[in-house]
């Protein structure tokens, strides 16, 4: 005896698949002749930072430059329009990096007060030692390649 609801599932899953890879082609075809590779970060042979707070404006760099390209490759922009949205992205940029500043500063200030909490709560030899460990991790850090620089 046949089982129609196995055969009617697998129709039914074999044609749900033939969908999806029909759909995938007609996008790859359309959306892969219209847009240009995208270019590699433009950070890539940049020396690498020496801390961590240079990494992290690296970083975000990077991201609002490829946001920006990326948006650019999708709106096509005319010259005059990309002059505008440049100043615009400048202006972004100064606020991410206001933002930042501000963050970290308030991130400090709340490892302080959280230093400080826990000194509290020690005695005299482990204050000492956590003062050390904290002495320890305060150290600049070294590049990351120093045979490179």
């Amino acid at each position: 005896m046949i089982n129609w609801v196995a055969w009617k599932t697998g129709l039914a899953l074999a044609a749900l698949f033939g969908l999806g890879v029909a759909t995938g082609w007609v996008v790859a075809r359309r959306g892969g002749a219209a847009e240009e590779p995208s270019p590699p970060p433009a950070a890539v042979n940049t020396p690498a930072p020496t801390n961590k707070t240079a990494r992290a404006d690296n970083l975000t760099r990077r991201w609002g430059e490829s946001r920006k390209a990326s948006y650019l490759r999708a709106i096509r922009p005319t010259a005059e329009q990309a002059e505008a949205i440049e100043k615009h992205y400048q202006a972004f940029t100064q606020e991410v990096g206001r933002i930042q500043s501000n963050t970290r500063q308030e991130l400090q200030q709340a490892l302080r007060q959280l230093h400080r909490n826990i000194e509290a709560e020690l005695t005299p030899a482990q204050r000492r030692a956590f003062q050390e460990r904290l002495k320890k991790l305060e150290k600049p850090e070294k590049p990351d390649n120093p045979g490179t620089h």
